[in-house]
């Protein structure tokens, strides 16, 4: 089974980044964590243009879509958009090789930014 998690951010050059990982456990119920790549995202960043990264990703990692368990990332609209996220488009995805119609078993996590302001 496995997890992603992604979070898009821009670096000091003013180009968005999208930074993700994947958590797994094997049969043993080892435990495994890796960076799977930083994608720079040259023109929009619309959940569109950052699921297509993510799936680029996931795709050169060989990954067995039936072992997703969930996908964690931050609240904004393109991530957890019901319609059009990030999110639900992985659902979707998942869907396609689960019989698992209503994804009950499988999670979204959303993260939630805090900015402290110093003076």
């Amino acid at each position: 089974m496995f997890s992603v998690a992604l979070d898009e951010s821009t670096d000091t050059a003013d180009i968005a980044q999208l930074a993700i990982f994947i958590r797994g456990i094997d049969e043993t119920l080892s435990v495994t964590e890796e960076f799977l790549g930083l994608v720079p995202m040259m023109d929009t960043t619309t959940a569109n243009d950052i699921f297509n990264s993510l799936l680029g990703v996931l795709n050169r990692v060989g990954l067995d879509w039936p072992r997703a368990v969930s996908i964690a990332t931050n609240s904004t609209p393109s991530m957890i958009g019901n319609k059009a996220g990030v999110a639900t488009k992985f659902r979707e995805k998942y869907r396609l090789y689960v019989e698992d119609v209503n994804c009950e078993h499988f999670t979204v996590f959303r993260a939630r930014r805090h900015c402290v302001a110093s003076r």
